[in-house]
């Protein structure tokens, strides 16, 4: 998909940069114009050690093509971090989608890469994605980044390093860690 649109972030990404594909489970005109998506893409594209870029769903009636970023064409595998930013349920399938068509697992037991879920449906039940997420978030995206890009950065290569440092307190709830409840944070 060739972009024509304003305020396109296009990063150089070097040898250090964290890679974090912003993925909208939906097709691009959604993607767009969701808010929680934009912030995601501009903050993660303020910082100097990250670059970010997104990916959607292409409107198709047979099998997905594969899933590479709007802005370079990088495959969704090769991002270490994999954010997404869902409003709705039935939405849920096509994390699952567009995981396979990156050729990325889509259980969190299986792959390498990082995969967070955000967004009001996983504040209001985290639980039917919890084999799918390494993270959920049950909070504020302007909470809950900072501390999240800071551990990508502090434990790149490391994927149970990362997950250990995000606390639940912080609206971080890592099905993996076994955590008991689930804390609701917000700003």
């Amino acid at each position: 998909m060739e972009l024509r649109e304003i305020n396109v972030v296009r990063k150089r990404a070097s040898g250090r940069s964290l890679g974090v594909a912003v993925a909208y489970p939906s097709l691009y005109e959604a993607a767009v114009k969701s808010l929680s998506v934009q912030m995601l893409y501009f903050y993660l594209n303020s910082l100097e050690d990250v670059y970010a870029e997104r990916l959607v769903l292409h409107r198709t009636s047979g099998p997905e093509p594969p899933a590479r970023s709007l802005e370079s064409g990088r495959p969704l595998r090769d991002f270490e971090l994999i954010l997404f930013s869902v409003h709705y349920e039935p939405d849920y399938v096509n994390i699952v989608r567009l995981l396979k068509a990156g050729g990325v697992p889509p259980l969190a037991r299986d792959r390498e890469q990082v995969v967070v879920v955000g967004g009001p449906p996983v504040i209001a039940n985290p639980e039917p994605l919890s084999e799918i997420a390494d993270v959920l978030v049950v909070g504020e995206i302007e909470s809950t980044l900072p501390p999240l890009i800071e551990a990508a950065l502090s434990h790149r290569g490391d994927k149970q390093g990362m997950l250990d440092e995000l606390p639940p307190e912080r609206g971080f709830y890592v099905p993996a860690r076994g955590d008991e409840r689930i804390v609701y944070s917000y700003p």
